[in-house]
């Protein structure tokens, strides 16, 4: 099992990777699945040299949790500014009639086992510096994922692209 020292090490490594290996995409603002894939890739390689026994995979864009669907449950109490970003008209009649509502999701970054939920070991999701978009409702579906699908760390990368790219003002978080 990994702790979270070794999964932020990891993390970091495979970060460092990305700003050195792949800076030409950082700097013209590539998309975000081609970021998060090279990321995988870095990832990928760490876990075979540090953990060469390691039977975890690595996944992006999954959307599976066991045998079906991935979803999250999510809450009435839940009123996030930017919600109707996230749901369609439907499903926004559906929250307010139900209070709840379950919404397909594809995580951007999955570290587990296939088909076994107890090995649920690491979620990210990736935003770039130059997205518009709220940070808030990624968070939120990390804090759910860690609580309805066991995942043991969550953690919210803010990839910092552009010309003026830096590593060092890449943010991890933790949820």
């Amino acid at each position: 099992m990994f702790n979270q020292e070794q999964v932020q090490e990891i993390i970091n490594l495979a970060l460092d990777r990305l700003y050195i290996v792949d800076a030409y995409l950082l700097e013209k603002d590539a998309s975000e699945p081609s970021l998060v894939h090279q990321f995988t890739c870095h990832f990928n390689k760490i876990i075979s040299e540090q953990y060469p026994d390691c039977t975890y995979q690595v996944d992006v864009e999954y959307n599976l949790d066991q045998d079906e669907a991935k979803t999250l449950a999510i809450n009435y109490l839940y009123t996030h500014p930017d919600i109707k970003n996230f749901v369609n008209e439907a499903q926004l009649q559906q929250l307010h009639a139900n209070g709840y509502l379950s919404k397909l999701i594809n995580p951007d970054f999955i570290f587990h086992k296939r088909g076994e939920k107890e090995a649920n070991i690491l979620t990210i999701e990736f935003k770039k510096s130059s997205s518009s978009r709220n940070n808030q409702f990624d968070k939120f579906k990390l804090e759910k994922m860690k609580e309805d699908l066991k995942y043991k760390h969550a953690c919210f990368i803010k990839l910092s692209v552009g010309q003026t790219y830096s590593r060092q003002h890449t943010q991890l978080e933790f949820i």
